[in-house]
């Protein structure tokens, strides 16, 4: 299950990672979440040279089925649905995202666990919305391991390139 603590340590990695890298040529930083309040993107990337990002950050414990494959992030399990509206989170920040023009990131924390160094995997939001908006119930590591980039900010910002919406 999804570590509400291990979240807010990724966030920080990604935000500490993003504005060392480009100094000052841009800003990320963290929305704070609310008890009265939703969020609706874990990280915002504002540059004048890299463009406009979402980020949303899941750090998720690594575990494997009999077979050892590893089991996938469920949708139901690692996102939420509100209370208010039921509305799915993978839709409302796939609305923010569309609305605000910025290009959307899933990054997700691979934990392995202890003697096992964590890894950061950076994957489209439109890959992850388009399994989501055709009835998947989850988004396996295959098809992670398959499309997602691992976190680096060089690497990051070449792969997927800002592109101001006319």
């Amino acid at each position: 299950m999804a570590s509400k603590s291990g979240g807010s340590a990724t966030e920080r990695k990604t935000v500490n990672m993003l504005n060392e890298f480009m100094k000052e040529d841009g800003f990320a930083y963290r929305l704070k979440q609310s008890r009265f309040a939703s969020q609706i993107i874990d990280v915002l990337l504002d540059s004048h040279k890299y463009g406009f990002y979402a980020i949303e950050c899941k750090s998720v414990k690594y575990t494997t089925d009999k077979k050892g494959k590893g089991r996938p992030i469920y949708f139901k399990q690692y996102f939420t649905i509100s209370k208010k509206d039921n509305s799915h989170q993978i839709n409302n920040i796939s609305k923010f995202i569309h609305k605000s023009g910025r290009v959307g990131i899933f990054l997700v924390e691979l934990r392995k666990g202890p003697g096992h160094k964590n890894k950061l995997y950076a994957l489209s939001w439109k890959r992850l919305e388009k399994k989501f908006n055709a009835g998947e119930n989850n988004i396996s590591w295959d098809y992670i391991f398959k499309y997602a980039i691992p976190f680096k900010p060089d690497k990051f910002f070449k792969k997927f390139k800002f592109k101001m919406k006319k």
